[in-house]
């Protein structure tokens, strides 16, 4: 092909799809009934292009699977295998994964994507069911701290705001008047660490002006990774003057960690009176992270 200049990497024998009069024309073939559903498949191609102008063409060629849900509604649906940018200079390899969740009536799996006129040419494809990954084995935990609070200032027993922080626009302050005995989940988790009552202070943050404010506090260095902590805590919402008194509030507590937010329980409060809001998180990151914050928030403003 090309007077002899183009010749393939191995073996005696390549594809090519030429006239091409749309980016979408290209080599295909139909692989139905090859695969099974929910299983990852990888492709690798070796492909290359052939164009007008031997020494400067390159566009970017894509494999793309086809296929027809076999539900009820029939829907044409496209996957985005992989892509590299090819050159009619040498052969390039592409290489990618898919996965189909549904029953599938036809699959077809197809390359595309230069302009019409340059010609798609493809030594090998190759589409097998990729190999399982092996989960990376779990470090050893030292002193792991069952049992321990990792919240600082977590009783207020000398009425201060110490080790806490307003998340957003809010005023925080500390009050009395809450339940002097363990949430239930806490109780259980603590009755060898925590033998004297409650202090019967809470945090107040009021004025808040989103959604996204409340009290924080930062317990970056106090989370372990892979281990698996529980959340309990009293909480309660004030409806005076929200006018809400009568619509379900949700109370969370997050976890922001880098970038990310990780829900670590929430509670749905009709009333004024404390609840208990549980959950538990646990973060698998491959690398520590370098910033986590825990604070607690209410889904409607106005409420305090």
């Amino acid at each position: 092909m090309a007077d002899g200049r183009i010749i393939p990497h191995s073996g005696k024998f390549f594809a090519s799809a030429t006239q091409r009069t749309q980016t979408w024309d290209g080599i295909q073939q139909d692989i139905t009934g090859k695969f099974c559903q929910k299983l990852v498949y990888e492709v690798d191609a070796a492909v290359r292009l052939l164009g007008n102008n031997v020494n400067t063409t390159i566009a970017e060629i894509q494999a793309t699977l086809y296929w027809i849900n076999q539900s009820e509604d029939k829907r044409e649906r496209y996957i985005e295998i992989a892509k590299v940018q090819a050159t009619n200079k040498e052969w390039v390899q592409m290489k990618g994964k898919f996965v189909i969740n549904s029953f599938a009536s036809q699959v077809i799996i197809f390359l595309q994507g230069p302009s019409p006129g340059i010609d798609i040419l493809l030594k090998s494809l190759v589409v097998k069911q990729a190999a399982k990954e092996t989960p990376s084995p779990r470090p050893m935990i030292k002193d792991p701290g069952y049992g321990v609070n990792i919240i600082t200032n977590n009783n207020l027993n000398h009425g201060s705001l110490s080790g806490w922080f307003p998340l957003g626009n809010c005023r925080l302050s500390v009050g009395k008047g809450s339940p002097l005995v363990l949430p239930p989940i806490a109780k259980e988790s603590l009755r060898t660490h925590h033998r004297h009552p409650l202090s019967g202070r809470y945090i107040i943050a009021k004025k808040r002006t989103k959604k996204t404010t409340g009290p924080a506090q930062m317990i970056t260095g106090k989370v372990k990774r892979y281990l698996t902590y529980q959340v309990s805590a009293w909480v309660r919402i004030d409806h005076a003057g929200s006018g809400n008194s009568s619509t379900p509030q949700i109370v969370r507590l997050d976890l922001g960690v880098d970038d990310q937010w990780i829900n670590g329980g929430q509670v749905e409060l009709v009333d004024d009176e404390w609840h208990e809001i549980a959950g538990s998180f646990r973060i698998e990151n491959e690398q520590p992270a370098a910033k986590i914050m825990a604070c607690i928030w209410v889904l409607i403003l106005g409420l305090t």
